[in-house]
Formats: structure tokens, sequence, C-alpha cells
């Protein structure tokens, strides 16, 4: 009788100290969440991997919340690539998160290379990725954007190499003049008129009989080069580039270096082409 008395009381005091230990293992965890310029990051949620509980940060970047010791706490922000950590010893922690490259279309490029949310504009604007540019493989990279830009007329001279490319965004705007958006390539901007041979004579003298296709300019650009082509439509888009960008504008940003593992791409392309038909040559008379 005695030892079962002795088992009782164990397993009382057991269920008496249960809620303790178990109140003991939660604890109140804070800290603050920034950028890596060390901007505090308002509204950032914080989550524990696994259960409901869930926070976020005040407008200081700070946060509270309970968890255990072993536990996974997560972090995620729009804009930013999402963090998480196990919960040790230490009671506050501080989390810096990384831009995430991937949401490039939440970011829009803007006149001087301004980077602006894109519900934050009051005007059109559309982001296309340079990748979807380059796996089209044409000649001039201009023709690439045809189908995949809202209100652009694309207009090929012809379908040989090293023919010229016109674009037009949301119909003309000018009855004598250069229709064509500005071509922004990391701020420099473009000319992308094509070189008319008449214009190079004076007087009454005509070349009419020897215009050539030089090309435009904008079709120098390696596709395998641009990160992203922004398209501005309209003046308010271009108000800052001025008369320029009356017919709207094309920023192009380019691929730069970033910290980090090296790699490195290669690209090749070929093109082989077959005589329709040849003209009839008389063979009989020399």
């Amino acid at each position: 009788m005695s030892k079962i008395f002795k088992w009782k009381e164990k397993i009382l005091m057991l269920f008496l100290w249960l809620p303790f230990l178990v109140l003991g293992q939660d604890k109140p965890i804070t800290g603050n969440v920034q950028s890596e310029d060390n901007v505090p990051l308002a509204g950032a949620t914080i989550t524990i991997r696994g259960t409901q509980r869930a926070t976020t940060t005040s407008a200081a970047g700070t946060f509270s919340i309970i968890a255990n010791k072993g536990e996974t706490i997560v972090i995620s922000y729009i804009g930013y690539e999402t963090q998480s950590t196990r919960i040790g010893n230490a009671d506050t922690y501080t989390f810096k998160l990384k831009p995430a490259g991937a949401n490039l279309g939440e970011v829009v490029v803007t006149a001087y290379g301004i980077k602006r949310e894109k519900k934050s504009l009051g005007y059109s604007t559309q982001t296309i990725a340079g990748e979807e540019v380059s796996k089209t493989r044409r000649e001039n990279f201009i023709n690439s954007l045809a189908g995949r830009v809202a209100g652009a007329t694309i207009t090929p001279s012809s379908g040989v190499p090293g023919a010229s490319s016109q674009i037009i965004l949301r119909g003309a705007t000018s009855i004598g003049g250069n229709n064509q958006p500005l071509f922004v390539v990391d701020g420099v901007p473009y000319d992308n008129q094509t070189l008319n041979q008449e214009s190079l004579a004076s007087g009454s003298v005509t070349l009419g009989n020897r215009n050539s296709d030089y090309g435009n300019r904008a079709m120098d650009i390696n596709p395998d080069d641009i990160e992203s082509i922004t398209i501005l439509k309209g003046p308010e888009a271009t108000a800052l580039y001025g008369a320029d960008g009356a017919s709207g504008a094309i920023v192009i940003t380019t691929k730069k270096g970033r910290a980090g593992k090296t790699s490195v791409s290669y690209d090749n392309s070929f093109r082989v082409e077959k005589v329709y038909r040849f003209p009839d040559v008389q063979k009989v008379y020399g």
C-alpha cells in the first residue's frame, strides 16, 4: 500500500507541476526588421513556422511574439527575400532583409533611373523582362516587342538582316515630325532615327534611286545585355524628358554585376538562308 501511495503522490505532483513546465518553455521574443540600408520596415509579417502565431512590425520596425526555444521564426515582406532563423537562448533578434531580384515587376524604372513602385504611379507603364526579348532571337530586338507591348505599332521595313524597324506608341502625335518614342539606355538617350541619304545632298540634287536601309540605331543594343524594358506612354510619363519624350519613352536597364558566386553564360545563334529562285540568264550569246 505504501508503494502505491508513493506512486500516486508522484503522479499528483507531476500533474501539479506540468502547467508550470509548459509555461516555462514559452518566452517573449522581441526584435526589429530592417533593410540592408538600416531602414526600418514597417508592416513586415512575423510568423512562427507550423503554428498560428503571427504579428507585424510597427512603424519603427520592431515586433514582439511568443515562441519556444527550437521553433523557427519567419520574416516576410513584399519586395524582399523571406528570412528565417531558429530560436535559441537569445530573446532579441535583428533581421536585415535583402531586396528580391525576382520581383522586378513590382518596381518600375522611370525617368533618369528613378525606381518607384508600379502601383504608386498615376500613368500607364509596362515592364518586360530582358529574357523574354532575348529568347525570340530576332535580328532587331524592337521586333521582339511585337505582341508584348499594349498599344505599340511596330513596322519593320523588311525581313532581311539589318533592316530597320519603327515603333509607335498610342498612335502618331506629330504630322511631319518623328513619332517614335525616345530610347533611354541606363539614363543615356538614344536616337532611333534612320539615316536619309537625300538629307546629305544640297540643292536640287536628289538621290531617290540610291536610298538604302541602314537600320535604326536601337538595333545595335544587344538583347542579351538587357535586364528590363520599361514602356512609358504619354506625356505624363515622359515629362522629365521634355519634347523628346512627347511620343513616349522606352527605358532600358542593362545587366550589372552582383556580388556572389561567379557565373558565366554563353549564347550562340546562326542563320542559314536559301535563295528562292535565280533570275533567267541567257547563255547562248557571249
